[in-house]
């Protein structure tokens, strides 16, 4: 199979879902293959979650990710986060925010996934944004700390996002390609401080 990979300029698209809800995303990277050409997409504003706890005494979150969960918490979430300069969107595939969201960091405490917690889904850290009250319920508002990457097959230059059988295939070629990129880029972070420290000397 012949691959190439290439870099883009960011420029933008946009993806939707099947309830037409669209999601602004830079072009981070393009792989043509032969059949296809695909391209690896981020969010232009910040991806978030909303959490809720089972009971005071549970350490480990769980995310609301049903449609008329999210409908009934969304104007609240919403105004809370207002009150921060931060807007909140019911994008595709996921909820976003854009404003003054603040730089994401690790922290001591973050809304982490247990391997085998009830959601099925592994470890991930998250950073807290806003938490609020519904119905004697706490919730919190949270943007995941690792990029969230999306990776979808151009059609006639508007991107369609994978289906599973599809995203199976390629995202090993996705995986080996982006593992290259770190290589490279902490080579040339090494690159750098040695030029740095000849200069010095």
């Amino acid at each position: 199979m012949d691959i190439e990979f290439e870099e883009m300029d960011l420029p933008t698209v946009v993806v939707k879902d099947d309830a037409g809800r669209s999601l602004p995303c830079y072009i981070e990277h393009s792989l043509q293959l032969k059949e296809a050409s695909y391209v690896v997409l981020m969010p232009v504003d910040t991806p978030v979650y909303l959490f809720a706890f089972d009971d005071e005494e549970s350490e480990d979150p769980l995310i609301i990710e049903a449609d008329e969960d999210i409908a009934a918490l969304y104007p609240i979430a919403k105004a809370v986060l207002e009150e921060q300069n931060m807007v909140l969107h019911w994008s595709a595939f996921s909820l976003t925010v854009s404003g003054d969201v603040p730089d994401l960091e690790e922290e001591e405490e973050d809304y982490g996934y247990d391997p085998d917690d009830a959601n099925g889904t592994s470890h991930e850290a998250f950073q807290l944004l806003a938490e609020f009250l519904h119905e004697d319920q706490e919730y919190a508002i949270c943007a995941p700390l690792n990029p969230v990457l999306i990776l979808a097959r151009m059609v006639k230059g508007q991107p369609q996002v994978l289906e599973e059988d599809e995203l199976e295939r390629i995202q090993p070629l996705l995986e080996e390609f982006l593992a290259g990129q770190v290589i490279d880029m902490i080579e040339e972070d090494d690159e750098d401080d040695e030029d740095d420290f000849d200069e010095e000397e």
